[in-house]
Formats: C-alpha cells, sequence, structure tokens
C-alpha cells in the first residue's frame, strides 16, 4: 500500500476491496488494520488511489456499523469505532 507506483497502491487496494465479499470471517481479525492502512490512502496524490480506497472501504460497511454499535454498547467504547474516521474520510472525498 506504501509502494511509489500508484499503479500497485491501487491493485493492492483493489484486491483488499475484492475480497471483502467471500473473506469477511476470515478477515475479521484483521479489519480494524486494515481500515488504519486505507484511511490514509483516501488523501493520495492520485484520484484513482483515493476513489479505490473510498470503495474498499465501503465494502466493509456492514462490519464497521456493527463494530460502531457493539462500541457504542460500551462504556466509552463509541471513541474507539472506527466508523467515525471513515465517514470523515468519505465526506472528505464528497465534499
Amino acid at each position: 500500500l506504501n509502494d511509489t507506483d500508484w499503479r500497485a497502491r491501487e491493485s493492492a487496494i483493489l484486491a483488499l476491496g475484492a475480497i471483502a465479499e467471500g473473506c469477511h470471517q476470515g478477515l475479521m481479525p484483521y479489519l480494524d488494520g486494515m481500515v488504519a492502512m486505507l484511511l490514509p490512502k483516501m488523501s493520495d496524490p492520485r484520484p484513482m488511489v483515493r476513489i479505490i480506497s473510498c470503495w474498499a472501504s465501503s465494502r466493509y460497511a456492514h462490519w464497521l456499523f456493527s463494530a460502531a454499535e457493539a462500541a457504542a454498547a460500551m462504556p466509552g467504547g463509541a471513541a474507539q469505532s472506527p466508523l467515525a474516521g471513515v465517514v470523515a474520510g468519505l465526506l472528505g472525498r464528497v465534499l
């Protein structure tokens, strides 16, 4: 994801989004880290990397909302949900 060639960054992010459908359960332990890696790519200098980062993040929306709901049920847990960062990143691209 940190390659100097934007095409390599785009391809890696595309792969992360593409595997969301069939590998969701197997990826569960790694989703926090994946989201943390995708967020900065929403501000990449290359438009295609920004676009694919937004798309890949959207592929994990179900998990993001489930995690936010679970975090909200715990005292002080809502602040630890990655949902706010993803929503801020997506809105930053839209506005």
